[in-house]
């Protein structure tokens, strides 16, 4: 089979995929037909909202809701997918949301937490499986992200901690661009007695289907020369991040066109601008369901050194 004649056919699939959508409706009442009324009024969802409709046979249609339908099998509604038209009555649907709810992990990159609002969608995740972070929303104003390593073998005071509380304003939008603002304080302890304060500025950019994050930090209160022990795991090294430090990061959270779970991630961290040897980079995947989401990436520092990073995340926040 010729390259002409496997996008014909695959494409054909596809489309037979898409008319077999009212090939087989199964029956419907006016429950099914409230549940979808009910989610399009609450979502506010009207023409040209792109929303994702996930049926009872588990697959999944996204594109732009149009318009609703009766015809002598039932009521629908019609969305705008890339292959056209698509009719699905009531009775197949199980969830249906506007695009943008789909995902409730846009609160944390891979280490970086973005401007996002966590609001009713708190999380906790295993960080490159040594640490344990929660993320707490307080209203839509306030975003709270506390961790601390869980590393095996070392006694408790040794363990590092980190608190953010982020405060958030409400969100302003320029064509399809949001944009989120933040407002913080970070405390962080290279172990119990050794404590960093910065101050931070963040601002997320956020399309449908992509957030861009900056976070600009100030350290006002840093520690010389501290002697840093993880027991057997490594030998003691000093441990310097001046008061006066500036600190950079920038981090990218992007759906992968045609995935609706899969996002691309990548962060470039810089702890402190003037020691160039104290930069990040990292890039990696993210596959999210509604309430899980699994990272896996790679990053890289100066040394040179490469190692991995592995997050696991559980959020019960609801889609709407």
């Amino acid at each position: 089979m010729n390259a002409v004649a496997l996008i014909l056919f695959l494409v054909s699939t596809m489309l037979g995929v898409s008319a077999n959508l009212s090939a087989q409706v199964p029956a419907q009442d006016s429950a099914h037909i409230e549940f979808v009324e009910s989610e399009l009024e609450r979502q506010n969802i009207e023409y040209g909202t792109r929303i994702l409709v996930r049926l009872g046979s588990g697959d999944l249609v996204s594109g732009a809701y149009d318009r609703d339908f009766t015809d002598e099998e039932g009521w629908g509604i019609v969305v705008q997918t890339e292959l056209g038209e698509t009719h699905i009555y009531a009775s197949q649907i199980r969830e249906l949301v506007a695009f943008k709810q789909s995902y409730l992990f846009a609160h944390n990159v891979f280490l970086i937490p973005s401007a996002v609002p966590i609001s009713s969608h708190h999380s906790i995740s295993l960080v490159d499986l040594l640490a344990v972070r929660a993320s707490i929303g307080i209203t839509d104003y306030v975003n709270v992200h506390v961790s601390r390593t869980l590393i095996p073998t070392i006694e408790s005071h040794r363990q590092l901690s980190n608190a953010t509380v982020l405060f958030n304003p409400a969100p302003t939008t320029l064509g399809d661009i949001q944009t989120h603002l933040g407002l913080g304080l970070n405390i962080a302890f290279a172990q119990d007695d050794n404590r960093l304060l910065t101050g931070i500025v963040s601002a997320t950019f956020e399309n449908q289907s992509s957030l861009v994050t900056g976070v600009v930090g100030y350290t006002f209160e840093g520690v010389e020369n501290r002697s840093i022990a993880f027991g057997t795991l490594a030998n003691p090294f000093d441990f310097t991040h001046p008061t006066g430090s500036l600190t950079l990061a920038v981090g990218v959270d992007s759906q992968i066109s045609g995935y609706h779970n899969l996002r691309f991630l990548s962060e470039l961290w810089m702890a402190d601008v003037l020691q160039p040897s104290r930069m990040m980079l990292s890039g990696g995947l993210r596959y999210h369901t509604t309430h899980f989401s699994f990272d896996a990436g790679l990053a890289v520092v100066p040394a040179p050194a490469l190692f991995p990073l592995v997050n696991v995340s559980y959020t019960p926040g609801e889609l709407y």
